[in-house]
């Protein structure tokens, strides 16, 4: 998530907010007595409208694919690209207009003119009086970030009264899961999750199931190589290596999570380097042509996500019709 404009904008948050326009959406935003509800988040006791009508994400396509999950569609929701919503049906988000957090500012946000903002913690926490000046604007829940993706969406869930319809998806997922697991039987198969950006050739391997992708693959039976005891994993449990230690790729499957459809160019082009090299060809998944591709944001949603992952890994794992990267 970038936040230059919005940033920058917050510099001149005091003339900003003398505005007419300003004062205006202060006031819609602000429920009146008997019609809120109260919620306690990491920032304490938040009163929202009973039933806000217009809602603004600011999760990009994480937190909308979400809402739209539980049946909710925002008046506006952050995106990571401005093409649109990444791995969610164009006719979910119809009516819906993508802005970055790049490149909006105040201005825009107060056009929208939000009674109830949503923010995950995780952004909160990069810029949080950035966050404090929008919750001026309007009421804001700021949405936790646990170790249990679960608790997030029974959280959000909560925000509208829905935690019954919560506990029937995550329990029609949970069932989702282990048919998908038992279907594939991949105890004892072997996978390398992998990232090349654009700047260089340099590799990126995922080695803990600290990101949504690589959990799913674990949940249902993969074992990811190499391991990440043998390295110093980041927060995210990333590892960096060089294309020159490319052979470190032992998973019987490599899965590459890219940025497609010509979104981030620089990026496929680098990509096509990595896999052209002499070096990558030597690599075992390689040469028994066990390459796939999956979209790296395109899978959002907590529910929705992994019901699309299962889908995806099934197409990789279940049989002949899954069709490898060209290399």
């Amino acid at each position: 998530m970038h936040r230059r404009h919005f940033v920058s904008a917050a510099a001149g948050a005091i003339a900003f907010g003398s505005l007419g326009r300003f004062t205006l959406v202060a006031a819609q935003g602000t429920p009146t007595e008997g019609e809120t509800r109260e919620i306690t988040d990491a920032r304490g006791t938040t009163f929202i409208p009973a039933n806000p009508q217009r809602i603004v994400a600011l999760g990009e396509e994480f937190l909308l694919a979400d809402l739209l999950e539980l049946g909710i569609k925002p008046a506006e929701s952050s995106a990571n690209f401005l093409d649109g919503y990444l791995g969610i049906d164009p006719e979910l988000t119809e009516g819906l207009t993508p802005f970055t957090l790049w490149d909006a500012d105040l201005e825009m946000f107060v056009a929208l003119e939000p009674d109830l903002v949503l923010v995950p913690q995780i952004y909160w926490d990069v810029d949080p009086d950035m966050f404090e000046l929008i919750s001026q604007m309007a009421p804001t829940v700021v949405l936790p970030s646990t170790d249990s993706w679960q608790d997030d969406f029974r959280f959000l869930a909560s925000i509208f009264d829905l935690e019954a319809l919560a506990d029937e998806k995550i329990a029609e997922l949970d069932a989702f899961t282990a048919e998908t697991k038992e279907a594939l039987a991949l105890d004892g198969q072997t996978v390398t999750f992998a990232t090349v950006y654009s700047g260089g050739t340099d590799i990126t391997l995922w080695t803990t199931p600290q990101t949504q992708i690589v959990e799913v693959g674990v949940d249902i039976g993969l074992t990811i190589m190499p391991d990440a005891a043998d390295f110093e994993p980041d927060r995210i449990g990333r590892v960096y290596i060089s294309l020159e230690q490319a052979l470190l790729i032992t998973g019987d499957t490599l899965i590459m999570l890219q940025t497609t459809g010509g979104i981030l160019p620089e990026e496929e082009q680098v990509l096509q380097e990595v896999l052209d090299s002499d070096v990558f060809k030597q690599v075992p998944a390689v040469q028994n042509g066990r390459v796939f591709t999956l979209e790296r944001v395109g899978f959002p949603g907590q529910v929705m996500g992994r019901r699309r992952l299962l889908e995806a890994y099934t197409e990789i794992f279940g049989g002949d019709s899954a069709t490898p990267t060209a290399g």
